[in-house]
Formats: C-alpha cells, structure tokens, sequence
C-alpha cells in the first residue's frame, strides 16, 4: 500500500496510496449460530495468518477458528452462562487466549496453536468487570479487570501459570487498558476521580513483565475530566496513552476532544498532554478510541467524534519522526460512523476498518483503508473499500500480517442485522508485496581538502529481483535521501560524522508505485 505519485523523482511532492490487500472475499461469511443475536466481536491472527475469533452468542462466549486458505472450524463454547465483555488475544505462533466475566468474576481460557480451548479458570473474586488483555510477542500475557472499584492485575508468562492478582489503582477506578511492549515493558491506564476536585483524571502504572507494578502516575491535567484511556506500547518501551476530554453541563457534553501523551523510556516520564483533534458533543462513551504503534517505533491514533452532537466522524492522525502529530484526517463523515479498528503489519502497513453510512445504497456499512506509520507514505489514505453486504452493519474489527515474507494478509469481523438477528460476518483479505532489495552495506570514506577532511558514506545493496522494479528510495533513519533508478545500487551520502551512528533504509518501488519493506542497515 505504500504508494508514491511519481517514483523516481528528486523530491516528494504527493503520494498516491492504493491497497496492499489487492482484494477481500466476498460474500462475507457468516460464522455465528443462525436463529440467535451475536455480539462484541474480537478477531486476533498470527504470522502465518491463521485466524481466531471469538464472541457473545446467547449469553455464552464461543470462537472459531480458521487455519490460512481453509474454512472456519466448527464452534467452541468457552464459557457458562450469562457471560459478559469477551476480549481475545493472539500470539505469533497462534496461541490464543481470551478473558470474559462469567457470575461477576473474570474467567480465561486458552487455545494453543492446533489444539482445543481449555476448560475456563477464574482470575478475580465477585464483583468483577471490564476486562482487558495484552499479548507479548514471545507469548506472555497480561489481564487487567476492575474489582470492587479497585484495578486488578495478573501475569502468565509464557509456559507458567497466572499469578496472583496486583492491585494498582486506589477505589471508584474504572475503563482500564494494558499494552506490552517487546522488550517486556508492560503498562496499564485507567480513569478515576482524583480525590480532590472529584474530576476524572487517567492514571498510569508500569512494570517489567515479572516484575512489581509502579505507583499510579497522574498523566492527564488534574483541572480536566479525562475518561476511556487507551495505551500502547513500542518494541523499546516507549508509550503513548490517549483519552477523551470533555465538559459536562446537565446532560450536555461539550469540549469533547482527544488528548495524547507519550512516555519516554530513556528520561522516564510522561510528556504533557496535547490536543489531537477537534472539540465535539457527544458522550464519550458512545464514541471510539484506539492508539497502535509501527515496528517503526512510530504511534498512530484513531477515533470518533461528533461535532455537532448529530452526526459522526471518523478521524486518523500519525506521529511523525520529530515528535509531531499529523493533522487529523478525515476517514468517513455520516450519522453512522462511530465504531472503529485498527491492525499494523510487522512492516509498518496500517489497516483500519470502521462503519459508515452508503448514502448511494442507504446501508450502513462497513469500510477498509490503509496508510502507512512512517517512510514515504505517513499520513497517505487509499479509497475507501466496502467489504460488507446487507444494509445494517456494524463494530467491526480487524488484524493484519506479513506471511512468508511475501504477502499481505487481513481478516476482519463485524455485526450484520438479517432482519431478525445480528449475525458476525467474516472477510479475509490478500495481496503480495513487493521484493524488497537485499544485502544493505555502509563503508565510509574520507575526501581530503588541505584545510578540513569531509566524510562520506556509501550505501550498497543487492538489485530486488522483482518482475515490476521501477528503482529504489533511500533513507537515512525515517527520512528519505533520494529516489533511485532501478539500475542504481549504491548512494553517496555526504558531509557524515567520523564513525558517527547512522541507519540507512532501502526500498523497491514497482512499475504500480507499490513500495516493498524497508531493508536497513546500521553504521558502523
């Protein structure tokens, strides 16, 4: 999906994005029971791009599964009765684990790659809600839950048992979420009031993955109600948390906005809160936020709002290499778009899904988009895709991988009303990437002008051996030094430091304006 308008010029002007899945199955199928509503869907994929997902359906938490290029398995109950708020994780190697609260306590199951879920165990005492879980790549877990006002926490490392819950908020706590990083930096957020003004703020609590929990950190202004948190985590332990503010007069809501800050891993602190989008009018509650980061280390935030408390708007913005946010962009505008997703390739491929209005059919339905976090495309959309059929489609969700190096893989899920029942609709979605060059090299070497010596470094790399090469972009870090033909393979990058640390990147771009991943190499 990282596309360019014109490859092969000196200077980047525009960009034209199209789609890195090239097409997603139609008609959907529907994987729910016939005859009975289902609801709160979760989807989760590894990297070979097998499928899990997992739902409500009668009161009753269920999941299917569907190996790459096969069928959907058949249905798995994993709860009792009278089940609630089902969230579902993934590993890379397919192991899949999902949290629910079943009789007031927080319940877990797990699938490994192959095999059948296990029997549920209980994590929480009574009086247990609003569970949330985050996955490792290595397979760790993380669950957070809110218990008798208070935020509750255990661990599974990989191969272990859960251990015994943490406490890390004080009482009236609420909406918690958790994010690990690779590195093993785990952190949860949640809003509470603050005990003074009696104003909601969003505290913050961190840890090593086998280790002790920080004391909760205030990171949003203490004078602002600040509600529904979200986190997430990059491979060096860096952080970005985001949240909705607001005013509240009566049953009015007013000043409605999406605020940001980052953690830095290197001065350990929160940076100060800013603004991302617009002010709105609706309740933050009926409203959606979500926060991801690239493997680039770069984050991007997506949400909805309603600006004159009537109709909605999805918007996307990304932080660029200087620390800046994007102006946020415009991904749907209708009385229906308030429910989004999103998913990231391991080559920094951003997928997001949401529902909106067709006025041309007067369906509500669901859309795909994709950009990139960093490099040549940051902040570039393709054209809205509908994946959906019917008319009322709703909450839909997504997940997105690189499998054998070579193809672009999605899978999505959502709610679709038959005239009786809310049924849960799958798609999946592929495309091949471009070949990436190979073999990145860096010598440096030295031009000597009597009164200064001027150090210069040549990047190499082995030709991309796919049938459309077009040439090739080079990059120092995240920032693009030149566009190359595509019988160029080295690029002189003047006026460096002596030794001084550098990464270099390059690219293929095919005859399409597709880009391919970005091979890097550090010096020295």
């Amino acid at each position: 999906m990282k596309r360019i308008l014109s490859a092969l010029c000196l200077c980047v002007s525009a960009h034209l994005m199209s789609n890195e899945i090239d097409s997603w199955s139609s008609p959907p199928t529907t994987i729910s029971s016939g005859g009975v509503d289902a609801s709160e869907p979760h989807i989760g994929m590894d990297t070979s791009g097998n499928v899990v997902a997992a739902w409500l359906e009668n009161g009753l938490v269920v999941s299917r599964s569907k190996p790459l290029n096969n069928p959907w398995d058949t249905l798995a109950t994993l709860s009792g009765a009278s089940a609630t708020s089902p969230q579902l994780v993934v590993d890379p190697s397919g192991n899949a684990t999902a949290v629910w609260v079943e009789g007031g306590a927080v319940k877990t199951a797990n699938k490994p790659f192959g095999g059948s879920w296990s029997s549920a165990t209980s994590l929480s005492a009574s009086s247990s809600s609003a569970p949330q879980i985050a996955v490792r790549s290595n397979g760790d877990l993380v669950a957070v839950w809110v218990e008798g006002g208070l935020i509750k926490s255990s661990t599974h490392l990989f191969g272990g048992s859960w251990s015994a819950a943490d406490t890390l908020s004080a009482s009236g706590a609420d909406s918690p979420q958790v994010a690990i990083g690779d590195d093993g930096t785990v952190f949860a957020v949640w809003h509470a009031q603050n005990g003074v003004s009696l104003i909601q703020n969003i505290f913050a609590s961190s840890k090593a993955i086998a280790g002790s929990w920080s004391a909760a950190a205030t990171i949003s202004n203490a004078d602002t109600n600040s509600v529904l948190p979200q986190i997430a985590v990059d491979p060096n332990g860096n952080a970005t948390a985001v949240w909705f503010t607001y005013n509240l007069s009566g049953s009015i809501y007013s000043s409605v906005q999406v605020q940001a800050v980052s953690y830095s891993a290197t001065a350990l602190a929160w940076s100060s809160p800013i603004a991302l989008s617009s002010s709105g009018q609706e309740n933050p509650a009926n409203l959606a936020l979500q926060v991801l980061y690239s493997n680039t280390g770069l984050p991007v935030a997506a949400w909805s709002n309603s600006l004159d408390g009537a109709s909605f708007r999805v918007e996307a913005t990304q932080r660029d290499t200087f620390g800046q946010w994007t102006s946020p962009f415009t991904l749907a505008a209708s009385l229906y778009s308030y429910s989004i997703d999103m998913a990231v390739s391991p080559i920094g491929d951003l997928f997001v899904v949401y529902m909106t209005f067709d006025p041309g059919t007067s369906s509500a339905v669901i859309q795909t988009r994709e950009s990139h976090i960093g490099g040549t495309n940051a902040g570039g959309w393709t054209s809205p895709v509908t994946i959906s059929m019917g008319t009322s489609n709703a909450f839909p969700e997504i997940a997105a991988v690189i499998t054998g190096g070579t193809d672009t893989n999605g899978a999505t899920a959502w709610l679709s009303f038959d005239g009786s029942n809310n049924l849960l609709q799958t798609s999946t979605g592929s495309g091949t990437l471009v070949i990436p060059p190979s073999s990145p090299a860096v010598t440096q070497n030295v031009n000597q002008f009597g009164v200064f010596s001027e150090y210069f470094n040549t990047i190499t790399w082995s030709a991309s051996t796919d049938p459309n090469l077009a040439g090739y972009i080079v990059y120092r870090g995240n920032e693009i030094l030149s566009f190359v033909d595509s019988g160029t393979l080295s690029y002189i990058d003047n006026n460096q430091v002596q030794n001084g640390a550098v990464t270099y990147g390059v690219s293929a771009v095919d005859n399409a304006n597709t880009e391919s991943e970005v091979v890097t190499v550090t010096f020295p």
